[in-house]
């Protein structure tokens, strides 16, 4: 029922077409001075979050899924104190100072004001954008349009967000 869409998850559909708009690196949030300045200069080692309070995404999101396959290996494991479905829920409780969390390049780079630190994470976990259109359909010329803007203005941010 809708003409576009955008989706951080491949999508195989026969109905649908997916176009790749732009590709991120996976961020840790935590709550304000958990880290150094120092640290924020450089990316967090995934085994940093062995035994931390974790902010966890649903396994049922791609995203999500994939983070539990990299956090289950962590010797002792994070402890999830929450499983959260949006990315911007697990900011907003971060700020909160609930724990830390694993998110998306967008979601990171939204928080602003000091409410939360931001840092890569290592290893880099790419985090895609697609855009979602119907298959049978041309594009309008607008759509066209948008969905190049879209995609620079994704590319324009995680450049000035260091990626």
């Amino acid at each position: 029922e809708a003409d576009l869409g955008l989706t951080s998850q491949a999508v195989e559909h026969p109905g649908l077409s997916s176009r790749l708009l732009a590709e991120g690196r996976m961020h840790v949030i935590a709550p304000p001075g958990w880290w150094s300045p120092d640290e924020l200069h450089r990316p967090l080692r995934l085994q940093a979050l062995a035994g931390k309070a974790l902010i966890g995404i649903d396994a049922r999101d791609a995203l999500g899924s994939l983070l539990c396959g990299h956090i289950e290996e962590l010797d002792p494991p994070p402890r999830v104190v929450t499983w959260v479905q949006t990315y911007q829920l697990a900011r907003q409780l971060v700020s909160a100072g609930q724990g830390v969390a694993l998110v998306d390049p967008f979601t990171a780079l939204a928080a602003t004001g000091g409410e939360v630190q931001t840092r890569l994470l290592e290893p880099a976990i790419s985090v895609p954008v697609y855009a979602l259109t119907r298959v049978h359909e041309q594009l309008l010329p607008a759509q066209a349009m948008l969905l190049e803007q879209l995609g620079a203005q994704a590319e324009r941010l995680l450049q000035d967000g260091h990626n």
